[in-house]
């Protein structure tokens, strides 16, 4: 204990040396009790040692029984088996009176010479603290450690910082002590905070949790939080934000931000937020890379995921099931040119265009057929072309017709069913023509389909036979080469 500073107060000083010269004491009666015990218990011990020899040896000041070795301690009447028996308790008894006793301080000392460095420095006044004392060894207790009095580092008492209402409390420095594990109390009511801190640089650092090992655990610090694991709520409402005017992102890549994401972001807007109050965007690629990135909605169903619709980087979009679009009584009020709806009043799908809103399908469903027809006039009320679809229909099965030209009036000659093919020249020329006559153009070569053998005769069919190399075509139901 001679290590203590010198400055610490007269009691603590008398009271550590009151237990240091105990612990003497007891390490010199205990080797005098064993040297009479071991001498005892030879067999002849009563020729060879005199009791008042025994007594000395022993330190003893009450009466000491020679044949059992028992010794009975007047001041509390217990029986105690030899000297040093004897002596742990009465150091036991000593040390508790010692304690409950001690009210230990040190003194106030502005010349300390550790008050130069910033170690003890950074937070305190040198004028109102007590310097501090160094204990070297390990404090133990059955109980707890208490701080009271808001007198650590920064503190509300001598009104040096920003604290409120406390300071620090514990301090655990590194090895180097060149920074500090810190958990303090008070600056804002109701509040402690921990923190690792370097007083040198005033940077903060990480406080790990759960775990030592790398890559496990929970990592805080100043402005980020890294989870290594799970994070599982109870009784979870919301992930908020307390302004409504900013924003929150939330990102499977590593960065997140206009021009630095590299993954899919979310970003919600509160309802103040200027720039759109109250939405939402999703982000999807990577700023560095040009990525295929695809936003898929899934419903998971037998241990599987089902793809329930998908937007592609083009703008197409999937789906995997129905699209329900909005129903309106009358025309909605603002509509952008693309936008499509449902139209109650005229059953029928609308589109917004330059020219107002036209129909895009108008159509009947009946006896497993379809059709879609100009001007939703359907069979024999038709006034244009229409398009009819067949499932397991009794007449037409799984086929398809098209109909073009008027009921009201005669149009075959000028309607008629065109096939084109778009280019990458911005066209789409004709390939085949049908009037309402029948007549039919091909604007390209025609190939007939090819047989090794004559069918059966049917007057007008033409084929190409693979075996003799000729056009054959029927006529008076026999079959003959279209050239000899």
């Amino acid at each position: 204990m001679s290590g203590i500073n010198d400055q610490v107060g007269p009691r603590l000083y008398q009271t550590l040396e009151d237990i240091t010269g105990l612990h003497k004491e007891s390490k010199e009666a205990r080797e005098r009790s064993q040297k009479a015990e071991d001498k005892a218990a030879s067999a002849d011990w009563k020729s060879e040692i005199t009791q008042k020899r025994l007594f000395e040896a022993v330190d003893g000041q009450e009466q000491l029984d020679e044949t059992k070795m028992i010794r009975v301690d007047v001041e509390d009447g217990k029986v105690y088996p030899n000297a040093s028996a004897k002596l742990d308790a009465v150091q036991q008894r000593t040390t508790a009176q010692l304690a409950q006793k001690a009210n230990l301080e040190s003194p106030i000392n502005p010349n300390w010479s550790n008050w130069d460095d910033i170690r003890w420095n950074y937070g305190f006044d040198r004028n109102k603290t007590r310097i501090h004392n160094t204990f070297k060894g390990v404090l133990e207790t059955d109980a707890m450690i208490s701080v009271r009095g808001g007198g650590g580092r920064w503190n509300s008492v001598d009104g040096i910082g920003s604290f409120i209402n406390g300071g620090h409390v514990f301090e655990g420095w590194s090895a180097d002590e060149k920074y500090r594990f810190t958990m303090l109390v008070g600056k804002r009511e109701m509040e402690a905070h921990i923190q690792v801190f370097n007083p040198i640089t005033k940077e903060m650092g990480v406080v790990k949790l759960g775990t030592d090992r790398d890559n496990l655990g929970y990592d805080f610090s100043e402005r980020t939080a890294k989870f290594f694991g799970e994070v599982a709520f109870e009784n979870f409402q919301a992930i908020r934000k307390t302004n409504n005017a900013g924003s929150l992102d939330f990102t499977g890549g590593s960065k997140f931000g206009a021009g630095n994401r590299d993954g899919a972001s979310i970003k919600m807007f509160g309802g103040s937020y200027l720039a759109n109050p109250g939405g939402m965007d999703i982000y999807l690629g990577d700023y560095a890379r040009d990525l295929t990135s695809f936003l898929n909605i899934h419903h998971m169903k037998n241990g599987k995921d089902v793809e329930l619709a998908r937007l592609f980087p083009s703008g197409r979009f999937r789906i995997g099931g129905a699209l329900i679009v909005g129903k309106y009584d009358t025309v909605p009020p603002v509509l952008e040119k693309g936008t499509i709806f449902y139209g109650q009043s005229t059953d029928n799908l609308k589109v917004a265009s330059e020219s107002g809103f036209t129909d895009i399908i108008s159509g009947i469903i009946k006896d497993n057929e379809w059709e879609i027809s100009y001007g939703k006039r359907f069979e024999t009320d038709r006034r244009g072309a229409a398009l009819k679809l067949f499932g397991d229909n009794a007449h037409y099965p799984a086929s398809t017709h098209i109909h073009i030209g008027s009921y009201q009036r005669d149009l075959r000659v000028d309607s008629h069913f065109a096939v084109r093919a778009a280019n990458s020249n911005g066209s789409a020329p004709e390939v085949m023509r049908i009037d309402g006559l029948g007549k039919t153009w091909f604007f390209g070569s025609v190939k007939l389909g090819e047989l090794t053998s004559d069918p059966t005769p049917e007057n007008g069919r033409m084929y190409y036979n693979s075996s003799t190399r000729k056009i054959r075509i029927c006529e008076g139901l026999t079959w003959k080469n279209m050239i000899a």
